[in-house]
């Protein structure tokens, strides 16, 4: 039988659970909120040490081992750039001050699953789902008030919601559930799709993909668990995913600015103008490449990449300089990856395909044991790595903050209901 924590120190887990799932489920409304959350995975992995030693589940401790290595690799590499380039932590660029707050939460995470779960099973993992579902309520009603005018910049806001259905969807398609659960987990889900719909950051629409892939991988799970059925459910999703695209392409009103989308890539790539949102990323992208070709191996440097930006079209006579205007406004390339390596080249690229690697191998061990939790992990792994194709992320204190909450929701509500549901 499962020994309990002495109860002097069960008292203080449990009302720090209690604060972790308050803070989630107002997340959306500000980042200091998120902080909360986040510092919340800190004190509770203090709260949870006893001195009894490594007692969590093996594959849960591997799986968070794998994520704090890929922190820890990541901080080690960003760290070298930034001595290389003689740029202090956190001035110039904001690689290492943000993988620095990922690493603490990484840390608390692998001390929280070596420590003797809670309970043999309980309802604690279930209300910090419901403190997600109501976080994606709130984020509706704050899209459909609001619009894009959120408490952070719209695309990273965006993603972290699109962190919170990940974390919901294979919990409501989990046929262990209750049939009420599975329906309020769902819902949730949808009204956090919608959030992101509604703040037309088009960064982070990948979310529904990813959830049209779980659907259809969960139903044909169901008739059959062949593995030829994994071709066709990527078959399937890839029809589907362009129906979705095209039937998108032809709303009236252009409500998800996908049109838009065209017209601005169109009106830069043909007559150079790249005064539009993805007209800048278009110049941006060129500058982020120039850049890494430059100097593969250690990139030029943040406050390179920042003066090359800012001077973006100086060289060209002065009726072409305007087309530049809003490019030179801006500060990162906005695409994480061709940041990254313009700054670092391969150093810095490593870095973050460090973080990325260190994730989806937390997700593979993960599955092992929890397949729900698995697939949790997989969803924000991949909303990570697609949201970074349009936007510096990492840059943006309120996605970090996210990010590192995500993943330690998934180890703790595991954590606080032990048991393998493979």
């Amino acid at each position: 039988m499962l020994m309990q924590p002495r109860p002097w120190r069960t008292y203080p887990v449990w009302a720090l659970l209690g604060l972790l799932g308050l803070a989630v489920a107002f997340t959306p409304l500000h980042s200091w909120i998120a902080a909360l959350g986040w510092l919340t995975l800190s004190l509770l992995a203090l709260a949870v040490t006893d001195g009894t030693g490594q007692q969590g589940h093996p594959a849960m401790i591997q799986a968070a081992r794998a994520w704090l290595v890929g922190c820890l690799v990541a901080g080690a590499l960003w760290a070298a750039q930034s001595i290389v380039w003689h740029e202090p932590c956190c001035k110039v660029s904001g690689d290492l001050d943000a993988v620095l707050r990922l690493i603490l939460a990484a840390a608390s995470v692998y001390v929280i699953v070596r420590a003797r779960p809670l309970a043999p099973r309980g309802p604690t993992g279930q209300r910090l789902l419901g403190a997600i579902a109501l976080a994606c309520v709130v984020a509706f009603a704050l899209a459909a008030v609001r619009g894009r005018d959120l408490p952070a910049n719209p695309i990273p806001w965006a993603v972290a919601m699109s962190f919170c259905v990940c974390l919901l969807l294979p919990r409501a398609f989990d046929a262990q559930e209750t049939r009420g659960l599975r329906w309020f987990w769902g819902v949730g889900a949808v009204l956090g799709l919608g959030g992101v719909v509604m703040s037309q950051s088009r960064g982070a629409f990948g979310v529904f993909l990813w959830a049209l892939w779980l659907a259809l991988w969960m139903h044909r799970r169901r008739r059959t668990i062949a593995t030829r059925s994994r071709h066709r459910v990527a078959t399937t999703a890839v029809l589907l995913s362009g129906l979705l695209v095209v039937v998108a392409l032809n709303l009236p009103g252009d409500p998800l600015r996908l049109n838009t989308a065209v017209q601005e890539v169109k009106t830069a790539l043909q007559a150079k103008d790249y005064n539009t949102s993805l007209g800048a990323r278009v110049a941006n992208f060129r500058i982020g490449w120039t850049g890494f070709v430059e100097s593969p191996w250690i990139g030029l440097g943040a406050t390179e990449r920042a003066r090359r930006i800012h001077h973006a079209g100086d060289d060209l006579p002065t009726d072409q300089r305007a087309a530049f205007a809003h490019v030179r406004q801006l500060g990162h390339v906005h695409n994480q990856y061709l940041n990254n390596a313009i700054d670092g080249g391969l150093v810095g690229l490593t870095g973050l395909l460090a973080l990325q690697a260190g994730l989806w191998l937390a997700a593979a061990r993960l599955g092992r044991v929890n397949r729900t939790a698995g697939r949790q992990l997989w969803g924000v792994g991949w909303m990570h790595a697609l949201a970074g194709l349009s936007n510096v992320n990492l840059a943006h204190n309120y996605y970090v903050l996210m990010l590192a909450l995500s993943v330690g929701l998934v180890f703790v509500m595991m954590w606080a209901e032990p048991g393998p549901d493979a």
